[in-house]
């Protein structure tokens, strides 16, 4: 389980290395482009990859950059709600600060239970 654990860490620093490689060569941000789109153009072309002479793997890889190019999103929103510290909505005082006592229970009264 543990190596399984590392072979998608590894697999997921790959694809954060080779979209960082697409924006770079575009002058693009990194973040703007889609992790599935990638997953899915990884997915399709890697196998090609691998049967390929060292010269035209390097075409390939080019035309495989370009194409994680395709689906760029656009800047993200600002945040709608500013982050702030919540704050406890409670009608009743806070305790603090004060002894608290455990009522010691009465022996005189006794309950009865029906069977």
């Amino acid at each position: 389980m543990r190596q399984e654990f590392y072979g998608l860490l590894l697999a997921h620093y790959v694809m954060r290395g080779v979209m960082n490689e697409a924006a770079a060569q575009a002058g693009r941000d990194p973040d703007r482009l889609s992790f599935p789109h990638c997953w899915r153009v990884l997915r399709r072309q890697l196998p090609n990859c691998a049967m390929l002479v060292q010269r035209r793997r390097a075409l390939v890889c080019q035309r495989m950059l370009n194409e994680l190019l395709d689906e760029v999103y656009g800047p993200r929103p600002g945040h709608r709600n500013p982050r702030v510290v919540k704050r406890k909505c409670d009608s009743f005082p806070v305790k603090r600060n004060q002894p608290t006592f455990t009522p010691i229970p009465d022996s005189s009264k006794r309950v009865h239970v029906l069977k």
